[in-house]
């Protein structure tokens, strides 16, 4: 049997894969009424590539914030949220045709959204 120590690396197989050896999330979250939002930090640790290259280690934030009108006894919730707000870059890996680890983080830029729904 063999083992391969794999921990802090972005390997360049044909299914690539990301070992980082320290991933975190932390969320605030916020609540009030009718209101409600939160604000999560996602960060990843640097890596070795298999070029043997750095893969720095980055920040992303993500903030949402919702509200449920009163029509319909709090069925209805709007949020309008915003993945990597900061508008963060990934990345470089070098040794992807994208420049960045197609399984380690979103694509570049900032990402909005607004959602509509009803829970009974």
């Amino acid at each position: 049997q063999t083992l391969t120590e794999r921990t802090g690396t972005h390997t360049r197989e044909t299914f690539q894969r990301a070992f980082p050896e320290l991933r975190a999330v932390a969320t605030i979250d916020w609540t009030r009424e009718r209101y409600s939002g939160s604000l999560a930090l996602r960060w990843t640790d640097d890596m070795l590539a298999a070029d043997g290259s750095q893969l720095d280690a980055v920040v992303f934030t993500d903030l949402r914030l919702s509200y449920a009108p009163k029509f319909g006894a709090g069925a209805w919730r709007v949020t309008l949220g915003f993945n990597n707000l900061l508008d963060e870059d990934p990345p470089v890996l070098a040794t992807s045709t994208r420049g960045m680890s197609n399984v380690l983080h979103d694509l570049p830029g900032r990402v909005g959204y607004l959602r509509v729904s009803y829970q009974r």
